[in-house]
């Protein structure tokens, strides 16, 4: 990435060298998130994000470990591995009470460094942030993980504490909001699913949404009312808006919680107009949740090998490297349905497949 909004580039760069600290990884998989879109738009600087250009974005990655420094002692040449997208650098207070995610000196793979839309990729604080992969989960599931996986997660289980058999409504049916949707149908929970695409919402059916509602055509608030019997116990913002956010608060019943999981754009730029006297007056809880503590990494990562959680179902397409750009374009009209994850890191003209398109798992 050279520019905001420009296309992005496939070229040949020096390869990343491991310090003390770090590791190396050769990629195996990167997936294509809705927040390397926001950077390439240039979001987030009213919260003092940016990025110095060029860059190389991709932060849902999993690989093998190519090298590592010399202090590094937790992982080796050779290890699977996955890489959360917020490294921790372990020794902070907050890393210390397992907060890892919030961790005040924390890089972002992708953003504050080089990411993984790349043959290589270096790992800082390698100790802490790469973590071993079970045999029975892939290198394509894993970097499904890597940020929408894993912060559904966190925002079901830990921010919302989701209980089996509340009603839980998903405002917005990307790969962030699809990952809630599965995750709270696997934890027993009732689910409503809002989005404006119809093959967002049929994707959301397939993976147990119990109302799926078209908020192009019906008041989603009205019809989760409707379908809860009063309101939903749980609501969730996947999308990150103004709009959603306010709608996700209205939607819940007295003493319900909203967990704030997506990121506004320039549209909004951070800010929403909440009802605080409906807050108040119904005892709402209002939640934000970000990314996955890395000692809960690993709990998920136990979930999903036993078969609990299924991120692979998510995956829609694979891509190769030269892709990216056209993929990027498309999410400017919220046109990539499920996930699309990059396997083939060819250069340009070497003869990789073209992108394929998945069929969904039974």
């Amino acid at each position: 990435m050279r520019a905001i909004r420009a296309p992005l580039e496939v070229v040949e760069v020096r390869d990343p060298e491991a310090d003390e600290r770090s590791a190396v990884i050769r990629v195996g998989a990167c997936g294509l998130c809705r927040s390397d879109w926001h950077l390439w738009q240039g979001d987030w600087s009213w919260e003092h994000i940016g990025l110095e250009l060029p860059r190389i974005l991709g932060h849902e990655a999993s690989g093998v470990v190519e090298s590592v420094g010399r202090g590094v002692t937790a992982v080796e040449p050779g290890q699977r591995v996955c890489i959360p997208f917020h490294e921790a650098c372990g020794r902070c207070a907050d890393c210390l009470a397992g907060w890892s995610h919030i961790c005040p000196n924390a890089d972002y793979i992708g953003s504050t460094h080089d990411g993984a839309f790349a043959e290589l990729v270096r790992v800082p604080n390698a100790d802490v942030n790469c973590i071993p992969l079970p045999d029975e989960i892939g290198e394509v599931e894993a970097a499904a993980m890597g940020c929408r996986y894993m912060t559904a997660y966190h925002a079901a289980v830990h921010r919302g504490r989701a209980r089996a058999g509340e009603w839980a409504v998903v405002y917005g049916c990307g790969g962030l909001g699809l990952s809630l949707v599965q995750i709270l149908k696997a934890l027993a929970l009732r689910v409503v699913a809002v989005d404006l695409d119809e093959s967002h919402l049929a994707l959301a059916r397939q993976l147990g949404a119990d109302v799926a509602v078209d908020a192009s055509a019906d008041d989603p608030i009205e019809a989760t009312e409707t379908a809860t019997g009063g309101g939903a116990h749980l609501s969730f913002d996947a999308l990150g808006s103004a709009t959603t956010s306010r709608q996700g608060l209205l939607s819940l019943r007295p003493r319900g919680r909203h967990v704030q999981v997506g990121l506004t754009s320039s549209d909004d730029r951070g800010q929403a107009s909440w009802p605080i006297d409906r807050i108040t007056f119904k005892e709402l809880e209002v939640l934000g949740s970000i990314g996955n503590p890395l000692p809960a990494y690993r709990e998920l990562l136990t979930l999903v090998a036993g078969g609990t959680f299924r991120p692979r179902e998510l995956i829609r397409k694979t891509l190769r490297l030269e892709d990216v750009p056209a993929e990027l374009e498309a999410m400017t009209a919220y046109g990539v349905a499920g996930f699309s994850v990059v396997t083939e890191f060819a250069p340009t003209g070497a003869g990789a497949a073209p992108p394929k398109t998945l069929r969904a798992e039974a």
